[in-house]
């Protein structure tokens, strides 16, 4: 069997130089994500944030996905879709706010962000300059964490 620990003088330069491979612990991750994807408000968005097979990935990865109800159909995912690959489809805008991690394409409005809650992290296209209100603002008293996609 061979020696873990070789008396480093008896080694050649060879062996000396040469990487002395150790095998280390991996940390388990703990940490289990609640993500929320909900319907898209506006008339003229027909784009999903999160599709069917993204779902499939997050559940594999032991996160919880939470799903509006109707979410995707305007993208052509029907609910079912979301559900057999693992995804909670939940009836009520409330339902999918409580998620630690909200995914949304078009910016949030403030009705939305009403619903948001503190330390909560949003991804999402927030276009400040175009939005009425103050947006920003909002996100700041709530201590949100707003991701704005480019």
């Amino acid at each position: 069997m061979e020696e873990l620990h070789p008396d480093f003088s008896k080694m050649t330069t060879a062996e000396r130089l040469r990487p002395q491979e150790e095998m280390l612990e991996v940390a388990s991750r703990k940490t289990r994500l609640t993500i929320g994807v909900p319907r898209e408000v506006s008339n003229v968005e027909n784009r999903v944030s999160l599709i069917p097979d993204g779902v499939g990935l997050l559940v594999r990865n032991d996160h919880q996905v939470l799903v509006e109800s109707g979410a995707g159909l305007t993208a052509h995912f029907p609910d079912h879709e979301y559900s057999e690959a693992g995804a909670q489809i939940v009836g009520t805008p409330n339902e999918v706010y409580k998620a630690d991690l909200i995914l949304k394409v078009g910016p949030v409005t403030n009705d939305e962000i009403a619903l948001l809650h503190p330390k909560q992290t949003l991804i999402s296209a927030l276009q400040i300059a175009m939005q009425c209100g103050n947006i920003s603002g909002s996100c700041a008293i709530k201590r949100l964490l707003p991701w704005p996609l480019r």
